[in-house]
């Protein structure tokens, strides 16, 4: 991995230092534009970029990504102050470690954000951390300044992401999502997303710059939030985010505890709130309330299959009404495919004497109404209830998935 720096001779040193198990060479200037004429005319893997005091990053970063570069970027931050650092995250910055460095975790940052590098370089030859301050450069020979050099003399590490890599394998095509989660680490990610329903899309990050980055690129209409990560906070990522989707509510994500965080919530501008460790009756409500009735039933060809009740025992009515309507207009769409047969499995439906016989006697009506047989898979106990309510015809019904397709 070749790895660039634009910071003093110290902080070049102990990266190195802290890299000597690595296939790198470190390469770097303290000095604007010599930094800069070597990002122009050579290709790093990534760019460690100093800002605050005589440093001046951002101005770097701007200039390399407006002439086409994407190499990725890690910001060594001594200036954290909301313009700088919502500037730095909307330059596309992946990672951001803030001043006075802890360089074990600087380490684990560049080990993160340049993976596929490391493994390359190290398959080449062995580990050695070479550390390689810029000199002066010899008078130049009718060489353009270095602002006016073209995208052409630009070489980029071809294999390195724009966009941040702390984040879980998604699909990267996708330009709508239901969810962003963006936690402190990966753990707090994995105690989370075995909970979400399914059917619920979502990208979990935990990183302030993949959240930022997500956002300039996908569609969301809920985002959580750690708000006990004192590095999203810091350079007022969350703002950011505020600022880039302005009407999609944000959730705070803090610690359990016997308070009602309620208020503290709703003073810090967020639409409410989730305790960790994480209760699933909670979290499905949430996305039950903000993410709305399509995502209530799933649908696989001509099989439709409500899913589990997500919330309280006082929103039981509203989920009926709004399975009913989706199920409903499931029908519409099969019959208008010519399907003949809609299989709607009731397995996950709540045993409610009043509402799932409702609910059944409206699906036979609109699946009669347009020329379909209703098959419907569900408990014993959920069967005989509807069967034995006044008003109920008669329906195919199985015990089964396997027997009613």
């Amino acid at each position: 991995m070749r790895l660039f720096i634009f910071d003093d001779d110290e902080v070049r040193d102990r990266v190195a230092g802290a890299l000597t198990d690595v296939a790198v060479e470190v390469v770097g200037s303290d000095d604007f534009d010599l930094a800069l004429q070597t990002c122009y005319g050579e290709r790093f893997d990534l760019l460690l970029v100093a800002v605050g005091g005589r440093f001046l990053g951002l101005p770097l970063i701007e200039k390399l990504r407006g002439a086409g570069s994407t190499t990725p970027v890690i910001l060594l931050a001594a200036d954290t102050s909301r313009a700088t650092m919502t500037a730095a995250l909307k330059l596309g910055v992946s990672t951001m470690v803030m001043k006075p460095l802890d360089y074990a975790e600087l380490r684990g940052r560049i080990l993160k954000a340049a993976p596929q590098a490391i493994h390359h370089h190290a398959a080449a030859r062995a580990p050695s951390s070479v550390v390689a301050p810029i000199a002066a450069p010899e008078p130049p020979v009718a060489a353009a300044p270095a602002h006016e050099v073209p995208v052409a003399a630009l070489s980029p590490a071809p294999a390195a992401p724009a966009g941040p890599p702390a984040e879980a394998a998604e699909d990267e095509a996708a330009t709508a999502r239901d969810l962003l989660v963006v936690m402190s680490d990966r753990e707090s990610v994995a105690d989370l997303r075995p909970l979400l329903p399914a059917g619920v899309t979502a990208h979990c990050v935990w990183d302030p710059g993949s959240a930022v980055a997500r956002c300039q690129a996908t569609e969301y209409r809920l985002i959580i939030v750690d708000a006990t990560f004192g590095h999203l906070h810091q350079i007022d990522a969350v703002g950011t985010l505020r600022e880039l989707r302005p009407g999609v509510p944000i959730i705070a994500v803090y610690l359990k505890s016997k308070a009602d965080r309620t208020d503290e919530a709703h003073r810090a501008g967020y639409g409410g709130f989730l305790n960790r460790p994480f209760e699933p009756a909670a979290l499905h409500e949430c996305l039950f309330q903000r993410i709305g009735w399509q995502e209530l039933v799933r649908v696989q060809g001509n099989v439709l299959h409500p899913v589990a009740f997500p919330a309280r025992s006082d929103k039981l009515e509203r989920y009926f009404a709004l399975v009913t309507a989706r199920v409903t207009a499931e029908i519409d769409a099969l019959a208008s495919a010519c399907d003949d047969t809609v299989v709607v499995d009731l397995g996950d439906l709540p045993l409610h004497s009043g509402l799932a016989p409702e609910l059944v006697a409206e699906v036979e009506h609109q699946a009669s109404a347009r020329g379909l047989t209703l098959r419907v898979v569900a408990p014993a106990g959920l069967i005989a209830l509807v069967k034995s309510a006044p008003g109920t015809r008669d329906f195919h019904a199985y015990a089964s998935l396997a027997e009613a397709v």
